[in-house]
C-alpha cells in the first residue's frame, strides 16, 4: 500500500532527462584538470558519465561520434553565483506596502525569507540559457533575488529546453544567500539594523535549534517545538552545515560580513565581491573563501583614449579652438577632476586584481556572475588573462574550486573517467580573444553550438 505523498515524489521519467546513451568524443585534445597538460585521445560517455578516456576506444553500433580534429576539451564551466532562472522582482510600492508598526513587520516585508529556494520558481529563458551555453557554462548556482535573507540556493545543470528536456536540479540546497540590500521604508532599512536583526535572528534559531534536537532525541516531558519555516530554514546555518553567501560589494560590507560570521559562529563566502582593498585581504581569516564580480566598470585609460582620438578629430575642424572648452562635471575644478580620474583608475584596477590576489592568498572560491551580462562572461575572464592570471588559474576559478565549493570535487569540475559528463569543446585555448564553444555537454547531452553561432 502507497503512503500517501509518496505519489507526489514518485518519478514517471518525464521530469528527469535521460542522458545519451553512447557517446564517442574521437582523438580530441583533453584538458583534463587544471595544470595537467594537454593530451590526445578518445572520450566515451555512457549514460551521462564519462566511463572511459584512452586511444582507439570502441563503440556499440548507433552511437554518436564527434571528431575531435582541433577542438580541446575542457570541463564545463560552473557559475559560483547567479539569478539565473529567478523571477523579477515587484516594484518598490508593492514591495513597501507595509503601513504597520515596524516591529510588527511581516517577515516576508522585512526580506527575512531563508526558507524560500531558488528550487521553487526557477525558470530560465531560453535566451539567457543560450547566452550561458556561448560562454561554455554548464552549470550554475542560482540565488533568489531579494533583500536581507532571500532565501536559500541551488546548483542546476543547464540543459537546452529546445530540446524538449527540463533544467535539472543537481543540488537542493548549496547554503543561504544574504545581503546588506534594504528596503525602503520598512525595519531594517540600514545596514546597521541589519546586523541587528542578523544578531537577534540568529540567537534565537540558535535557541530553537538547542530545544528542537532535545525534543527530537527524547520528547518526554517537554511541549512540541515552536520552530518555524524560518528556524528549520536556518538550523543547518547555525551548525555549520551550509554557508552564507553573503553579497560583499566592498570592503566595508566585507567587514561587517565577517564580524557577524565571527559572532554568530556560522561559515561565510564573501560573494559578488568588487573592490576589496590589500589590508583587508592580508588580514583575511584563513580558509574565507571569495566569489569575484565579472562585472567589471569601464577602464579609465581607454576612456581616456577615445577622449584623446576625440580632441584631434575636433583640431582637424574648422572650429575656433578658442571657443572649445574642457567638459568639466559640475562643481569641481580641473584639478579635482585629475584626482577623481586617478581615483577611477585606481578603483578599476582594484577590482580587476582581486580575482588574481585571491587566488595567490588561496581564497578565490570561483566567478560571480550575478551581475554581469550573461553574454559578456568570456570577455571578462579574458581580461584578467590580459592582467596576469594564468589560463590554469581562470580553469580552476571555473571548474574545480567551485566544485569543491559546493562539495562535489569528486564528480564534478574534471574530465576523469567516473566523473558527471559536463563538458565543453572549444575551437581553441578558451582564454584566446577569437575561441569559441563549438559544442557542450550537459549530463551526457550534446548540444551543438555552432549552429546559433551569430
Amino acid at each position: 500500500m502507497l503512503l500517501p505523498g509518496l505519489l507526489v515524489s514518485q518519478i514517471t521519467g518525464d521530469e528527469i532527462p535521460k542522458a545519451a546513451k553512447d557517446l564517442l568524443l574521437s582523438n580530441i585534445q583533453i584538458k583534463t584538470q587544471p595544470g595537467d597538460e594537454l593530451i590526445r585521445a578518445d572520450v566515451h560517455i555512457v549514460d551521462g558519465v564519462i566511463a572511459e578516456i584512452g586511444e582507439n576506444i570502441e563503440v556499440k553500433r548507433g552511437a554518436k561520434v564527434i571528431e575531435g580534429d582541433e577542438l580541446i576539451l575542457y570541463a564545463a564551466f560552473i557559475s559560483a553565483l547567479s539569478h539565473l532562472g529567478q523571477p523579477e522582482e515587484e516594484d518598490d510600492a508593492r514591495r513597501s506596502a507595509w503601513r504597520g508598526a515596524p516591529g510588527a513587520t511581516p517577515l516576508e516585508q522585512s526580506g527575512l525569507t531563508p526558507h524560500f529556494f531558488a528550487s521553487t520558481d526557477y525558470d530560465p529563458g531560453e535566451s539567457d540559457l543560450k547566452k550561458y551555453h556561448q560562454q561554455g557554462f554548464g552549470l550554475v548556482h542560482s540565488v533568489p533575488r531579494g533583500f536581507v535573507m532571500p532565501g536559500k540556493g541551488s546548483l542546476y545543470l543547464l540543459t537546452d529546453p529546445a530540446d524538449g528536456k527540463v533544467n535539472t536540479l543537481l543540488k537542493k540546497e548549496t547554503g543561504l544567500f544574504a545581503q546588506f540590500r534594504n528596503m525602503r521604508r520598512v525595519y531594517p532599512a540600514t545596514p546597521l539594523a541589519t546586523m541587528s536583526v542578523w544578531r537577534e535572528v540568529i540567537t534565537d534559531v540558535r535557541y530553537q535549534k538547542d530545544y528542537y534536537d532535545k525534543w527530537s532525541e527524547n520528547p518526554s516531558g517537554l511541549s512540541r517545538p515552536a520552530a518555524t519555516e524560518l528556524d528549520k530554514a536556518l538550523f543547518p546555518v547555525v551548525s555549520r552545515e551550509q554557508p552564507v553567501f553573503f553579497h560583499t560589494g566592498e570592503t566595508r560590507q566585507a567587514l561587517r560580513a565577517m564580524n557577524l560570521a565571527d559572532e554568530l559562529d556560522f561559515e561565510v563566502i564573501l560573494a559578488n565581491a568588487g573592490r576589496l582593498n590589500d589590508d583587508f585581504l592580508a588580514g583575511l581569516h584563513q580558509g574565507i573563501k571569495i566569489l569575484p564580480n565579472l562585472d567589471f566598470p569601464d577602464n579609465p585609460e581607454k576612456e581616456k583614449e577615445e577622449e584623446k582620438e576625440d580632441s584631434e578629430q575636433d583640431d582637424e575642424s574648422e572650429e575656433d579652438p578658442e571657443d572649445e572648452k574642457d567638459e568639466l562635471p559640475a562643481g569641481i575644478d580641473k584639478e579635482e577632476y585629475e584626482h577623481l580620474k586617478e581615483r577611477r583608475k585606481l578603483a578599476w584596477e582594484e577590482q580587476i586584481m582581486l580575482s588574481k590576489k585571491a587566488h595567490d592568498k588561496g581564497a578565490l572560491g570561483g566567478f560571480s556572475t550575478l551581475s554581469v551580462d550573461s553574454g559578456d562572461i568570456l570577455s571578462a575572464v579574458r581580461l584578467l588573462h590580459k592582467k596576469g592570471m594564468s589560463e590554469d588559474e581562470l580553469l580552476e576559478a571555473l571548474t574545480t574550486l567551485p566544485a569543491a565549493l559546493f562539495g562535489m570535487e569528486g564528480t564534478i569540475g574534471k574530465v576523469k573517467e567516473g566523473y558527471q559528463a559536463h563538458l565543453v569543446l572549444f575551437d581553441g585555448p578558451f582564454t584566446g580573444e577569437d575561441a569559441k564553444p563549438a559544442f557542450l555537454i550537459v549530463d551526457g547531452h550534446l548540444h551543438d553550438l555552432r549552429e546559433n553561432d551569430d
